[in-house]
């Protein structure tokens, strides 16, 4: 199975959340969308690239130590239409997402949806709290 993790929340990098999200999964594509508006509440702008890519080469090396086939992505455009042509173009049969709790990430799970060709998940962990 082909899975693909969009960078959405910037704590992609959870242990319990990539466990979950390549349980199944042959081969993992970590997909950078680059939001080229700027004002995108979810996911990466310009000024960020390197902070996103440094998460997704950290992201895809522990996926590796998995034992699955990984590479990541990048693309500038809008966020919910290069989720959707990444997943068309490369044969993906699941988005998993790292669940957040916005409107942006709402909408963007609702049309992903409704959408042919993939299914989508959303996982829910417990995130660490640092004290």
């Amino acid at each position: 199975m082909k899975v693909l993790i969009p960078l959405l929340s910037k704590k992609e990098n959870n242990e319990e959340f990539l466990k979950k999200a390549c349980e199944k999964a042959r081969e993992v594509i970590v997909f950078l969308p680059v939001d080229t508006a700027g004002k995108v509440t979810s996911g990466f702008t310009m000024a960020e690239i390197a902070q996103g890519q440094k998460l997704a080469g950290e992201i895809t090396t522990r996926i590796g130590k998995m034992r699955k086939k990984a590479e990541s992505l990048l693309e500038w455009g809008d966020t919910l239409k290069n989720i959707d042509h990444v997943a068309r173009l490369r044969g993906v049969e699941w988005i998993v997402l790292l669940k957040e709790d916005n409107e942006f990430f709402k909408h963007l799970v609702k049309e992903l949806k409704k959408k042919r060709g993939f299914k989508v998940k959303v996982i829910s962990v417990e995130q660490e709290i640092n004290q």
